[in-house]
């Protein structure tokens, strides 16, 4: 396997691929343009930074909403099943989450 980018590699590969009878009248790569010069190559799917952008800001929508439900619960520290003594609670955040997108 390889990636060949110029012409003349790819017309040998192709010459060494094909029967004889194929390369005597061979204009498979006459529409080749030389004058191209290859700036990006995407190798894949090209839209792949879209879906993982959107599985990305999926997990951060998740997160918050766990984030939110947490902060929004309802601790009852009158309650019976601990005697009156409060409740030490501690919420800790290791890591910050930015949803900028460029």
């Amino acid at each position: 396997t390889g990636l060949h980018i110029d012409k003349e590699s790819i017309l040998e590969q192709h010459h060494l691929i094909m029967p004889y009878e194929h390369n005597l009248n061979c204009r498979c790569l006459d529409s080749w343009n030389d004058n191209t010069n290859i700036t990006h190559l995407t190798v894949g799917d090209v839209n792949q930074h879209q879906i993982d952008m959107k599985e990305l800001l999926d997990e951060i929508m998740g997160k918050d909403a766990l984030i939110n439900t947490l902060s929004n619960t309802f601790i009852d520290t009158n309650c019976s099943c601990h005697s009156g003594r409060s409740l030490p609670i501690t919420i800790y955040s290791h890591e910050s989450i930015s949803t900028s997108i460029t």
